[in-house]
């Protein structure tokens, strides 16, 4: 079975670096990718894809990119199911970086405007 995806896009928030209790690196990010579609309005459509880097990869993430900051994600899609604290059940789905390759400098995405880079919305599905 094949489980690849590639996306370039923009992220959505600054990076954080956090370790695991065994002290493995790792980041979670949102990209926003604009779509081929248009809005019925004639207006870009962005997609928000949720992304976690480990190891290696999240460490240069940590470093080098913030908010804004264009990039290509070449990884693996994974499913995870939880549950609220009011016992509703929720799907999430990531894409789990294999790499993390940084297409602008840090300086550059500095440069960015706010309204540059759509803000990051929360899209959980019930199941």
């Amino acid at each position: 079975m094949i489980n690849r995806i590639i996306v370039t896009g923009r992220l959505t928030k600054d990076v954080e670096l956090h370790r695991t209790v065994t002290e493995t690196a790792v980041v979670s990010f949102s990209l926003a990718v604009e779509s081929a579609y248009k809005q019925p309005d004639g207006s870009k459509r962005v997609n928000f894809f949720d992304c976690v880097a480990w190891g290696n990869t999240a460490e240069s993430a940590a470093k080098y990119l913030s908010k804004g900051s264009l990039v290509a994600v070449d990884g693996h899609l994974e499913q995870r199911d939880f549950t609220l604290k009011d016992g509703s059940k929720r799907r999430a789905y990531e894409i789990i970086a294999d790499s993390v390759q940084f297409l602008d400098s840090k300086a550059k995405a500095d440069e960015l405007k706010p309204e540059d880079v759509p803000p990051a919305i929360e899209t959980v599905k019930a199941e």
